[in-house]
């Protein structure tokens, strides 16, 4: 007799995950995160480093990552949240957040599982924490579907989803312009326009 095939109905819930990314800047050899987004199909935020000069940029890089990864495991607590290099790069910076609290005595050292690669190459596969009866999962985009972060966030079916432009030319040329409060920035310091198809009418949106 031929074995019956059973067809699973779509997952009502294949698209309640989360996405995030850290942004950084290489200050005196060191990438200093100076901005972290999330989102959502339902909420999306932004951090930025702070710009309180008594505070030295060690102290605002640990302000602005603290801040944001408490976010987000507030609003991701039961999902699956992603990041594009979580593997080679963001989960360095959240490992080192979970570390922090440890040492802290927020949490216990094993409230989070990480999984790392086996092969030396200092891959993190993933990274969970648990609170209570609930976790949130980090894992890596990229690792799972070798594509863009414009298609990760397409799958949040949002049209209005996209990624945005941002003059990161700008910060390479000059790292003291973290700060900068001016006018915007001139077209030749976004990413270039075979990357992300600038054009007049999307330069004209306000930043």
């Amino acid at each position: 007799m031929a074995k019956k095939l059973t067809i699973k109905k779509p997952d009502k819930k294949l698209n309640d995950f989360g996405v995030f990314d850290i942004e950084t800047i290489i200050i005196d050899g060191t990438h200093v995160p100076y901005c972290a987004s999330y989102l959502d199909n339902k909420i999306s935020f932004t951090y930025y480093i702070s710009d309180n000069e008594n505070l030295t940029i060690e102290q605002r890089k640990f302000l602005l990552l603290d801040q944001f990864f408490d976010k987000v495991i507030e609003v991701a607590l039961g999902r699956y949240v992603f990041a594009h290099n979580f593997s080679k790069f963001d989960g360095f910076y959240l490992l080192e957040y979970f570390m922090r609290k440890v040492n802290e005595q927020k949490i216990k050292r094993n409230d989070f599982v990480v999984i790392m690669s086996t092969e030396g190459n200092s891959k993190i596969y993933s990274i969970e924490y648990k609170q209570k009866r609930k976790s949130v999962n980090f894992r890596d985009w990229y690792l799972l579907i070798s594509e863009s972060l414009q298609s990760l966030a397409s799958l949040l079916n949002d049209p209005n989803l996209k990624k945005t432009i941002f003059p990161y030319e700008f910060l390479r040329e000059n790292p003291s312009n973290l700060f900068y409060k001016g006018i915007k920035p001139d077209l030749k310091y976004f990413l270039s326009q075979e990357e992300i198809k600038i054009n007049d009418k999307v330069y004209q949106i306000p930043l």
